[in-house]
This record gives structure tokens, C-alpha cells and sequence, in this order.
């Protein structure tokens, strides 16, 4: 029988995952995503405005530590995921302690992959956009790779990319699902300078916490979603389950793992 991951089995799973550990997952994409929602509500009476230069300074830093502080808060989220679904996977109960203790043991990795895994893709989109896309798919595994495998990280990158090997289409075609997800927002609040809450405090309100929303639920699908294909990648290429990956020392949080963990 074919197991060989599909957009549609991956996003059914993912789906499926993200339902049974909706509560935990999603609450951990609002935190993650409050710096979103802050500039939200500073940028959003300043768009369209035709004087940018004139942007106070407060809100030019917004604009430029929302997206990196986004960024670091993600990666560490999805780390605290990975365990999570693997608990999922395994059909055990979903212990936020032991997630939160598994992810603090590789802080360091952790930020230092999404930094390299973030300039490697902007790097290809440089070259020539296409790049971009065909380096973000390689790399889309390397979270968990990096956690399951206790790997460092160009190693958990070189490992995404070997995994993903000849399915790099169907993880690009599940991120422009996500990446939908996330425009349709945009389109929504589009309406706006239609209606007469263009430009008021309500619809300012009304966009942010839209938006604010919507990525929340796309990072915390998207993170699940890393997870659901690196198990199924590696079941389709090793023949293991989660339960041979959930015995990996990583996926323990031992005292003895968490020490290993924090020194590499």
C-alpha cells in the first residue's frame, strides 16, 4: 500500500491534530502573535498615509520588532508543539508541562535554526523568488528534525532537505493553502475602505483582531503541520511510527536529555 504523503493527507492530519490539541495549540499562536496584534492597532490608523516620513518613531520601531520578535516566538511555539503532537500521534494525553520543558532544553537551537532557516529563504527569493519556495519546502521539517534527532542545526537543515526529498511539491502546495488562509484577512479588511468604518476606531479594532486571529490559527496549523509531516516522511522512508519516534531520549524530557539537549 502507498503511504506516501499527500497535500491532502497532510492537511486532513494536520487538521485533525490541531482539533484534538485545539485548546493548547491555539492559545500558544495568540501569545505568539500579540506583538501582531500590537501593531495592529499602532500601524493600523497610520496606513495609507501619504506622509510616512512623519511616522512617529514609536511606530516605526513597531513596524520593524514586530517581525522579528514574531519570529523567534514562532520557532519556540513550534518546538513546544512538536512534542505535543507526537503525544497526539501516540493517542496520549497532551501535557503542556512536558512540551514546555522539551522545547526550553534547546532554546538556543531552536532560535538559531529559524534565524538560518528565515535567511536562507529570503536568500532564495532574492535570486529569484522561485529559490525561495524550493527552500522553504526543503527546510520544512527541520524543526522537529532538529528536536526528534537532538541534531544541530545545519545538520536538522540538511536532514529536512534529505527527507523532503521528491515531496517538496506536495509541501508547497499545502503553504499556499496556509498562505491563502492568511491573505484572505487582507481581502476582508480590503472592504473596509468601502464602508463607512474606513479609517474609525471601530474598523481599525475590527481588522487588527481579524488578522490577529487568522495567523494565529495559521501558525498554529502550520506548526502542527511541520510535525505531521516530518512523522509522516519518516514513516513513508524508515517504516517508523510514533512510537519508535516518541522513544528517541529527545522526546522523553528527562532531566539527564534536558541537559544533553541545552549543552549542544
Amino acid at each position: 500500500m502507498d503511504n506516501s504523503p499527500t497535500t491532502r493527507g497532510l492537511l486532513g492530519k494536520s487538521i485533525s491534530v490541531l482539533g484534538t490539541g485545539l485548546g493548547p495549540f491555539i492559545s500558544l499562536a495568540l501569545i505568539v502573535h500579540i506583538p501582531t496584534l500590537v501593531s495592529g492597532l499602532v500601524l493600523g490608523p497610520s496606513v495609507g498615509s501619504p506622509d510616512l516620513e512623519g511616522l512617529p518613531v514609536v511606530v516605526a520601531a513597531v513596524a520593524i520588532v514586530t517581525p522579528i520578535l514574531v519570529l523567534l516566538l514562532e520557532a519556540l511555539a513550534t518546538a513546544i508543539m512538536v512534542y505535543g503532537v507526537f503525544q497526539i500521534l501516540r493517542g496520549a494525553p497532551l501535557q503542556l508541562g512536558e512540551c514546555l520543558r522539551f522545547a526550553a532544553a534547546r532554546r538556543p537551537a531552536v532560535i538559531g535554526l529559524a534565524i538560518l532557516v528565515f535567511l536562507a529563504v529570503v536568500g532564495g527569493v532574492l535570486l529569484c523568488v522561485i529559490p525561495g519556495f524550493v527552500v522553504l519546502c526543503g527546510l520544512f521539517v527541520a524543526m522537529p528534525a532538529l528536536l526528534v534527532e537532538r541534531l544541530r542545526v545545519t545538520e536538522a537543515m540538511k536532514r529536512s532537505w534529505s527527507l523532503t526529498d521528491g515531496h517538496k511539491t506536495v509541501i508547497f502546495f499545502f503553504l499556499l493553502v496556509i498562505m491563502i488562509v492568511q491573505v484572505v484577512p487582507l481581502g476582508i479588511a480590503s472592504l473596509f475602505s468601502l464602508s463607512p468604518l474606513d479609517g474609525t476606531l471601530a474598523g481599525n479594532l475590527m481588522v487588527a483582531f481579524l488578522n490577529y486571529g487568522i495567523y494565529a490559527i495559521a501558525t498554529a496549523l502550520n506548526a502542527v503541520a511541520a510535525t505531521v509531516a516530518y512523522h509522516d516522511l519518516r514513516v513513508f522512508r524508515e517504516e517508523m511510527g510514533a512510537e519508535e519516534l516518541a522513544a528517541f531520549s529527545a522526546l522523553k524530557a528527562s532531566p539527564a536529555g534536558v541537559a544533553s539537549g541545552a549543552a549542544r
